[in-house]
């Protein structure tokens, strides 16, 4: 490889990393910025280093110089093919499964026609280099569930650390791309992840595999805060993932509490404000975030403030029990609801045109947010509406039992009234029935409804009272009256004997006396009548008692029998 050797320009890269994903991104940046410098280094190793890694690193450091012209046409000379060639088939000076894929790869890169590399004289080859480099990654992929990662006393095994090199300074993106999803394969990916520090992250966060994905945000965050260089590098990587609406969304949160963290407020802020358009749990994590700064977002993005500042509100009904309002308080909560609905209404509406304004600023759909906060405001206006037909409901019934009331005072007054000419002693029990004075309470136009219901009680017990002293007074007339029937009945029939014998004499004495020309005696006449006089008024008494006393109370009783309270 003598013409390769000693290019113009020749000279060395750094040589101290802080990492092996910094170590491989040297090596490909100074070949791909520097190939003149490049090869030759490469070169060196290749010819002076056992180390399998840097093998492995320097030839497809080879590989990625080659896109330049200058370098293309130094590799014409076939004792490089036949050099790459030998790794390629393991027969370097020393060689593994990386440095042949390594060296695959390179004779790939640097673009040997199909000829050259089946010439004897060149790489002899019997197959494809693609399909060589592709069987030497699958052989490694099917290995990943065989190779044991710990040994029984939970040390790393050798066979296991051999394999973690191959895929860190190897194909490292193919296995990040793979599919699998083992449990061997995770702690795999996980480790070569970690090796690369923030390679493994770029490359996890561009893998298809959200396994892989979940694993690149770990390690983001375990490195994030390193140093000012590393957060300028993972935040674009992250902010790419975090606007990519294809990735699961409890990995974009992820990347979003990584973001979080940054040093540059403004830059966070104005990255989760994108946030805001998206679908409701990114939405939520952007407003959970940027909720803390939003005096510091109102100075830069306004728009953005003002959605924050809407999706933040919160219109809660301070919905006391109607039934222990009264109607002018009920009406004030009236108004003052009304007004609310005007507000809700005014704010909705700037947040949904800061929203588009949002959209538009950034590229982006509206329609998730603004139909958003359109059921935010229907969900509010709704409930506005439902209580205020509760209250406008309350306010009914409580002019209905308000009439009620009236009407009951009324009634009862009017029963008092009749009872006062019919029995003077029945009225003075009813006087003493507790809580007459509600009969002419007027308050009640300012009682809330369950003070209007005890005081409707209280009347129902008023007419239950009278109820009972009407009947009592009724059952003690029917037992006078059961005594004094049987006096009448004793006096009625003796008068009606003692006329009868009178009666008797007046006609024997007519008889007799019209015979012998005798007049009738004054005094049997005037007994006669006065006894006719005793027994029409026993006869009228007994008639009353018996008759007309004991039901004059029915019609009282039949009114307070069919009214309803």
């Amino acid at each position: 490889m003598s013409n390769l050797t000693n290019p113009p320009g020749g000279g060395e890269p750094p040589d101290i990393y802080r990492n092996v994903g910094e170590q491989i991104q040297a090596f490909f940046d100074y070949a791909e910025k520097n190939p003149d410098r490049a090869v030759p280094f490469f070169v060196n190793i290749w010819e002076t280093q056992a180390s399998l890694t840097t093998r492995a690193l320097a030839l497809q450091g080879l590989g990625v110089a080659a896109k330049h012209y200058r370098v293309k046409e130094a590799f014409a000379d076939w004792d490089v093919l036949k050099d790459i060639a030998k790794e390629v088939k393991g027969k370097g000076e020393v060689s593994n499964d990386l440095t042949r894929w390594a060296a695959a790869s390179a004779l790939e890169a640097i673009g040997y026609s199909q000829q050259s590399l089946q010439h004897l004289e060149g790489g002899g080859f019997t197959e494809p280099l693609d399909r060589i480099r592709r069987e030497i990654r699958d052989r490694k992929l099917i290995e990943i569930n065989r190779i044991p990662r710990l040994n029984n006393r939970g040390e790393t095994t050798a066979e296991y650390e051999r394999h973690l090199e191959f895929w860190i300074y190897g194909p490292a993106d193919e296995l990040l791309n793979d599919r699998d999803r083992s449990l061997n394969y995770q702690d795999l990916v996980g480790d070569v992840i970690s090796k690369l520090h923030g390679r493994g992250v770029y490359l996890g966060l561009i893998s298809p595999n959200s396994i892989v994905q979940a694993a690149a945000l770990r390690q983001a965050g375990l490195i994030f805060k390193e140093s000012a260089q590393i957060e300028e590098y993972l935040y674009g990587l992250l902010e790419e993932f975090l606007h990519d609406s294809s990735h699961e969304t409890s990995l974009r949160i992820h990347a979003a509490e990584i973001i979080n963290t940054a040093t540059d407020l403004n830059r966070r802020l104005k990255t989760l404000s994108k946030l805001l358009l998206e679908e409701t749990e990114l939405r939520n994590t952007a407003v959970r975030f940027s909720t803390p700064y939003k005096q510091e977002l109102a100075k830069f993005e306004s728009d953005a403030y003002t959605v924050l500042e809407t999706l933040n509100f919160e219109y809660r009904l301070d919905k006391l029990e109607p039934k222990d309002l009264i109607i002018s308080q009920i009406e004030q909560i009236i108004t003052s609801s009304s007004q609310a609905i005007d507000v809700i209404l005014a704010r909705i509406e700037t947040a949904i045109k800061a929203a588009e304004n949002l959209a538009r600023q950034y590229n982006k759909s509206s329609n998730l947010l603004v139909n958003f906060l359109k059921s935010k405001q229907d969900g509010y206006l709704s409930n506005i509406h439902n209580w205020i037909q509760t209250l406008r409901s309350q306010v009914a019934q409580l002019l209905d039992i308000h009439k009620k009331i009236s009407e009951n005072q009324s009634f009862l007054k009017q029963i008092l009234s009749e009872i006062y000419p019919l029995d003077s002693q029945l009225y003075k029990k009813v006087s003493e029935i507790p809580n007459l004075a509600a009969l002419d309470n007027q308050e009640y136009k300012n009682y809330s409804y369950h003070r209007c219901q005890s005081l409707k009680n209280i009347l129902t017990q008023i007419q239950e009272g009278i109820k009972l002293c009407v009947n009592n007074q009724k059952l003690k007339m029917k037992q006078e009256k059961s005594l004094k029937e049987f006096i009448i009945n004793c006096i009625v029939c003796f008068i009606f004997l003692l006329v009868s014998s009178f009666l008797f004499l007046l006609v024997a004495f007519i008889i007799m006396g019209g015979s012998n020309g005798t007049d009738i005696p004054l005094s049997l006449i005037l007994t006669i009548v006065v006894s006719l006089i005793l027994l029409i008024v026993c006869v009228s008494y007994h008639y009353y008692w018996t008759h007309i006393r004991p039901n004059k109370f029915e019609p009282i009783l039949q009114q307070l029998s069919n009214w309803q309270i």
